[in-house]
């Protein structure tokens, strides 16, 4: 989607109305947590997650990670590159 709109906040407001929300969980105490509308910033957190390619990050070092890749490699670069096109110069 990103792709497509190249805009934080064009797929923001998408996800607004698609009612989608980040992940919402209960703490042992009871505390509820997460649960919030996609913002620019949770948005930027979850495009740059090496995670989806496949990898950990340990501190600035990115490793192979155990767990099978849910995003193309090409595609998270292309990503990438649109992020930091866009971003603030």
């Amino acid at each position: 989607m990103y792709l497509e709109r190249q805009s934080l906040l064009q797929v923001a407001k998408e996800l607004a109305a698609r009612n989608w929300r980040t992940k919402h969980w209960t703490t042992k105490k009871g505390t509820s947590r997460g649960g919030r509308p996609f913002d620019k910033c949770s948005l930027y957190d979850l495009l740059t997650n090496v995670a989806y390619m496949g990898k950990i990050r340990y501190k600035d070092e990115i490793h192979e990670g155990e767990q099978k890749p849910l995003i193309e490699p090409d595609v998270f670069a292309k990503v990438q590159t649109m992020l930091q096109r866009n971003g603030r110069s």
